[in-house]
């Protein structure tokens, strides 16, 4: 059984609308709502530098709060530390951690990070020295990773070479919302080549000043044409990617939720060629409402039998190095 301590009781961390995802809600939307569910925790602990905040995920979780980050790790002895704060402090609380372990000799066994990693490279990379050094892996939740469906198609599309082009249609941030994309098209489509952002004077500015919604080009190793295309998420949101390889296309339509498998077959009206037929041969629900109790089975899994985890941040450092290529 284990302890988990979670900082940052915010949306994704622990303190979504009930409405949403509560400890009767169908749909699992927070980490304390998945880790909760798992009979391996043992007990959920809280803290955010809101202590309102860290106070009603705890009665929410049925977990315990605290006001220092220091107590809470020492008291507690987490085996595993999540750290659901926003993106621009994931860095200082890493190094928070970082330096109570050192001080402290008590070392968790993982560390579970929200992406993206941080805010840039430079610090990413450090934070993946330092920790590599007290030999903890960092878990990054790039959760369509987890996504058993996700795995079965990259098997399909290296062996459905060539392919052909991908698309990305996203809203609201290029590191916030099409990070998830670049993390796919990472693992998809084997090593990053080049790319470029295209005409940012007309980025979308539907999120945040300092992520903008950019359209961006991409080369891979296998994939030599990815195009990612902004949507401005101030007139609805939108998470849909659509590949072409030999024979046969594959899209993920409604934020991912769904996955929807076409093939090529003789035209018959216009000429002797083949044409990617307009009605899927299948359509199947993705585990994405799911992600996050994958996800955590995956980290308890790491802890008990060593299994590898299915997004570290070995995979972050690439997105991070492919917005550093692009200079965002």
């Amino acid at each position: 059984m284990n302890n988990i301590l979670i900082i940052g009781c915010g949306s994704i961390g622990a303190l979504k609308d009930d409405k949403y995802d509560s400890k009767n809600s169908k749909n699992i939307l927070t980490l304390a709502h998945a880790f909760y569910n798992n009979p391996n925790t043992n007990e959920l602990i809280f803290y955010d530098i809101d202590s309102m905040k860290s106070k009603q995920a705890a009665i929410k979780w049925n977990g315990k709060y605290y006001t220092n980050l220091y107590d809470a790790i020492v008291d507690t002895h987490p085996e595993i530390i999540v750290v659901s704060v926003p993106t621009e402090y994931h860095h200082p609380a890493m190094l928070d951690i970082f330096n109570i372990i050192t001080e402290t000799e008590y070392k968790s066994k993982l560390i579970l990070c929200e992406k993206p990693f941080t805010d840039n490279l430079a610090k990413a990379a450090q934070l993946e020295f330092l920790f590599s050094s007290l030999k903890i892996p960092i878990m990054v939740d790039y959760s369509r990773r987890f996504d058993h469906r996700i795995t079965c198609l990259r098997e399909r599309l290296l062996n459905n070479q060539p392919i052909y082009h991908a698309t990305l249609t996203y809203a609201r941030g290029f590191k916030r919302d099409a990070s998830h994309g670049i993390d796919l098209f990472n693992y998809f489509f084997g090593t990053f080549l080049e790319g470029k952002i295209l005409n940012d004077k007309e980025a979308i500015m539907d999120f945040s000043e300092n992520d903008p919604t950019y359209a961006a080009y991409l080369s891979y190793e296998y994939c030599p044409h990815v195009f990612l295309r902004p949507i401005d998420g101030r007139d609805y949101d939108i998470f849909d990617i659509d590949i072409y390889c030999k024979g046969q296309r594959f899209n993920f339509v409604d934020h991912g939720k769904l996955m929807n498998t076409y093939i090529a077959r003789p035209e018959g009206t216009y000429g002797d060629y083949n044409s990617i037929y307009h009605i899927p041969i299948g359509t199947n629900e993705t585990n994405l409402t799911s992600s996050l109790s994958l996800l955590v089975e995956n980290a308890y899994d790491y802890i008990s039998t060593g299994s590898s985890l299915k997004c570290t941040s070995k995979d972050a450092l690439k997105v991070h190095r492919v917005f550093k290529d692009l200079g965002v």
